[in-house]
């Protein structure tokens, strides 16, 4: 027999080093196309550059400067639809906002997509600054004839950047609209003399616009020879120009040419065959004319049409229905719902129409408009079923459980053989505790003989605390049915319920047996070795289960639970990203990453999630709360202070909630606010204030002699309280007599071994310039507390400042959940750079599997890998973390000596000057600029 071992293993050998090897080979096939796209658009040659940008994508879909590069192009080359379409997946893959906002929201405003635009500037406000922001924000509103705040944002413009041409091209079409003829005339002038002393490369495009503005302006004056005469010099630049043949040929119509109108329209028609204006501009002309007949057959064309036509354009009744109903289907429910609302302002009240403007409101978390959209659409059709299942999604949320139970049953009276109405009704008679009804419903049903209608028996039996009839259930069931995974989950939920847990594990792990993917069993053993605190199989249970239902958000949440608890923060934040947001629960989970991200300190992805919170929530005081924190940990101390007022006005009359905020204000030291709050608590409560706040607020009031008389007050009675201990502290701070108050505080340390008093004994270590004490400190609290990655943070972080790497890579490599940390593997990479650069590429690497979408990460990895002969591959990722935060200097200086490295010196000087002009300062300014002018 012949051997063929050796061929298979050369075949297996060949198979694992090729396809790394080959995935290799896409990466570098796509940045080199990638390289090339942004050659041939510098140099103008838009669709050879599309052609490029398209190839590196389709190799590397989520590479997000090639991403941003074709949104640019597209737009360019005037394709707003497909350039929409690139820029907002660019914005999922976390683009910096001042990289992709501005073009995106241009795209919007091609597309008629205003109220878009005008959403997408006003959640990114940290753009104000940029030259396009009020000049976009203004054609917005005055495209959705917000005249007044159209005016105001121009104003804010011209405030900021002066008179520019697009500008007062924008003012003159908005006085334009407002029928002010000689204040449009003035600022058209204006720009047109802008445009005449430029040299600007984009000046063709803006004379045109501004030249058939002022065209328009003097037609609309009857000034009908200086009109013709702007369009004549156009059309003799560019005989095919659409804006200025229509022009010409609507002031012929209006002068009653005909003959010359007809002309130019048919120009118009050989060019845009399809645009239905211009064949109504025909239509109307050949009609003059006489032609009826073929004026008929046009309009009938145009009917025909409507289904691509705007929103101003006019619709027929059944096409606005049809044409609403598709937007839906596409998604596109901005649209979908401006057409329904339409759609019943114009023709009256729809079913249809109804249902879907619910849908829209339950997707955009709106659920007292979904009431009141669906509680019409039931007026319109009492005799559907599947609006009263919707109805019943809505009532759960918004009516108190009596009140759903009524809507329930008369609609379960109504439905009875409707089994998804039926269920909805068994809950919530279970809700109300009339469990015993519950069962009877259920026994009624027909087949309720059959397996499934037993186990669920039992399962009710069980949630009703029927302990003694669910054994009877559950005994029969094993009886008739060993071997059956459903029962034996039953048999282990009744086990738990009687305290067996022994008895539940074996049950479970039996059903396991018959089949390893049964997810019951999995989160209930889960459950079970949590309750144990054996963290380690709890983790497991996950993993498995996450193995088998990588998407199922109940493991993803629980998972997410269990990491918090064990400080894995970046772990539970990987976890609830993945909770899609069409899920019921998408917003209780951004409520909870913006809690991660406050402690993870990353204040732009907070930022984010709470904008998208306050969409949902506009007065919501937790997320006021978390709002406050955000603004603090961002510096903005006035703003928190500010947002705390508004939580003021909304807590009046709530001691409790009074107290809470008037701790915060302490904190941020608004003096001024944590008064008034005191007042108002001595308002509601006869005078009387919490001594702990009276004294805090002294504190804070630099009234040290006051509080230090509280504090001995308060201590005689409870000498051990650990609160006002932690106030004697800060007393003797505040004396200043930080000795003892070291003294005092290391005491409380060494007793409680709270993180707070660690970090505040940390900090009057540093304060009194004796570092190692608090190296000693955090090294200690480490061994007691290894899974703490804030001690782990700030050791590493004062290792490094002090010089000592060593410690720092320890500290950071014994980190028990290192693998979970990319920030931390980042770090370490830094911390070997110069020391083992194999070493450093391993660790960024890692941290780029963890989190490739992180900028820094990026720039570490692509920095690396330069620094290690290999610039080519370090490019893209340079690149990459550009586009992800364009405003870091050393990323562009990064990417400015790689470019010169690869004797790409054009690209090179271009990347310096951004980076010089961001930092100037920098220690590679001198190096880069050394090494282009070299080459």
């Amino acid at each position: 027999m012949k051997n063929y071992l050796p061929a298979l293993c050369l075949t297996f050998l060949f198979t694992i080093t090729t396809v790394p090897y080959s995935a290799h080979c896409y990466a570098e096939q796509a940045n080199s196309a990638y390289e090339n796209s942004l050659i041939f658009f510098q140099q103008g040659k838009l669709d050879e550059a599309a052609i490029a940008v398209k190839n590196s994508i389709q190799q590397r879909p989520n590479y997000l400067p090639a991403r941003l590069l074709l949104g640019d192009i597209l737009l360019q080359k005037g394709q707003p639809q497909s350039a929409e379409k690139e820029l907002t997946i660019a914005l999922t893959l976390q683009a910096d906002s001042f990289a992709v906002v501005i073009p995106l929201v241009e795209a919007k405003l091609f597309l008629y997509k205003h109220q878009e635009a005008l959403t997408l500037l006003n959640d990114h406000p940290q753009l104000a600054t940029e030259h396009k922001y009020f000049l976009l924000q203004g054609n917005a509103y005055k495209a959705l004839i917000q005249f007044e705040l159209a005016k105001k944002s121009y104003q804010q413009s011209l405030y900021i950047h002066g008179e520019t041409v697009t500008l007062l091209t924008a003012m003159a079409d908005l006085a334009f609209k407002e029928g002010e003829l000689s204040k449009a005339l003035d600022f058209v002038n204006q720009a047109l003399l802008i445009l005449a002393q430029s040299s600007d490369m984009h000046k063709n495009e803006q004379y045109q616009g501004a030249k058939i503005l002022k065209a328009e302006i003097l037609k609309s004056t009857k000034q009908f020879d200086d009109a013709l005469a702007i369009y004549s010099n156009i059309l003799q630049k560019e005989p095919t120009n659409k804006q200025a043949l229509f022009g010409k040929a609507t002031i012929l119509l209006d002068q009653n040419q005909l003959n010359e109108a007809l002309i130019f329209s048919l120009t118009l028609r050989e060019n845009h065959p399809n645009d239905p204006y211009i064949k109504l501009l025909h239509s109307s002309i050949i009609a003059l004319q006489g032609n009826e007949k073929q004026a008929r057959i046009l309009l009938r064309d145009i009917q025909q049409q409507f289904m691509s036509l705007t929103d101003e354009q006019r619709q027929e009744r059944e096409v606005l229905l049809l044409a609403a109903s598709v937007d839906y289907l596409n998604k596109s429910y901005y649209q979908a719902r401006r057409q329904f609302l339409t759609y019943i302002s114009d023709y009256g009240e729809n079913t249809v129409a109804r249902r879907h403007l619910t849908m829209i409101a339950l997707k955009n978390n709106n659920v007292e408009l979904a009431q009141q959209h669906i509680e019409k659409a039931l007026k319109l059709s009492p005799n559907k079923a599947d609006l009263y299942l919707l109805a019943s999604h809505i009532y759960q949320q918004q009516l108190n459980k009596n009140e759903y139970l009524h809507f329930i049953e008369k609609a379960h009276s109504t439905f009875a053989d409707n089994t998804l109405i039926r269920d909805k009704y068994i809950g919530a008679l279970i809700a109300v505790n009339r469990n015993d009804d519950a069962i009877a419903l259920l026994k009624e049903v027909s087949g309720s003989n059959t397996l499934a209608s037993k186990t669920l028996l039992g399962y009710l039996q069980l949630q009703t605390n029927n302990i003694e009839q669910a054994k009877i259930t559950t005994q029969a069931l094993l009886d008739e049915n060993p071997n059956k995974v459903e029962i034996l989950q039953l048999a282990g939920e009744l086990s738990l319920k009687l305290a067996r847990g022994d008895d539940a594990i074996k049950l479970f792990k039996q059903a396991l047996v018959l089949d390893d993917k049964f997810r019951p069993a999995l989160l209930a053993l889960a459950g079970i070795s949590l309750n144990k605190k054996d963290h380690q199989q709890t983790e497991i249970y996950y993993r498995q289960l996450l193995t088998f239902y990588p998407n199922d958000v109940l493991s993803l949440q629980l998972y997410a639970n269990f990491a918090i608890d064990q400080q894995q923060l970046f772990l539970a934040i990987k976890l609830l990203t993945k909770i899609p947001l069409q899920h019921p629960d998408y917003i209780i989970n951004q409520r909870a990453l913006l809690t991660l991200y406050l402690k993870t300190n990353q204040l732009e992805h907070a930022e984010t999630t709470l904008n998208v919170l306050e969409g949902v929530y506009s007065f919501d005081q937790e997320l006021l709360l978390a709002k406050s924190k955000l603004q603090t940990q961002q510096g903005k101390i006035i703003k928190a202070a500010k947002t705390l007022k508004i939580l003021f006005g909304l807590i009046y009359d709530d001691v409790k909630k009074i107290e809470t905020l008037s701790k915060l204000q302490i904190d941020l030291n608004d003096i001024e606010a944590a008064q008034r709050s005191l007042e108002r608590i001595k308002h509601l409560s006869n005078g009387k204030l919490s001594p702990y706040i009276a004294t805090r607020f002294a504190l804070a009031n630099k009234e040290t002699e006051k509080a230090g008389k509280l504090i001995a007050q308060q201590l005689s009675k409870a000498p051990n309280s650990a609160a006002w201990l932690e106030l004697q502290i800060h007393y003797l701070i505040a004396k200043p007599d930080v000795s003892k108050a070291i003294d005092r505080l290391s005491k409380l340390y060494q007793k409680h071994h709270k993180r707070a008093h660690l970090q505040l004994l940390a900090q009057l270590y540093l304060q009194q310039k004796q570092p190692q004490k608090v190296q000693q400190l955090l090294t200690q609290w480490l061994t007691q507390q290894s899974a703490d990655a804030w001690a782990v943070a700030q050791l590493s972080t004062m290792a490094i400042e002090s010089g000592n790497k060593s410690l720092a890579i320890t500290t950071l490599e014994n980190f028990k959940y290192i693998e979970q940390q990319p920030i931390f593997l980042n770090n370490l990479a830094n911390l070997y750079h110069e020391k083992d650069a194999k070493k450093a590429l391993f660790y960024a690497k890692k941290a780029h599997k963890l989190a490739p979408k992180l900028a820094a990460i990026n720039d570490t990895l692509g920095w690396l890998l330069v620094t290690n002969n290999q610039a080519q591959t370090g490019l893209s990722y340079l690149r990459e973390a550009i586009a992800r935060d364009v405003n870091n200097a050393s990323y562009h200086y990064h990417l400015a000596y790689t470019l010169a490295v690869l004797k790409r010196l054009q690209l090179a000087q271009s990347a310096l000057v951004k980076a010089q002009k961001l930092d100037p300062s920098h220690e590679l300014n001198s190096k880069t600029s050394l090494l282009i002018n070299k080459e």
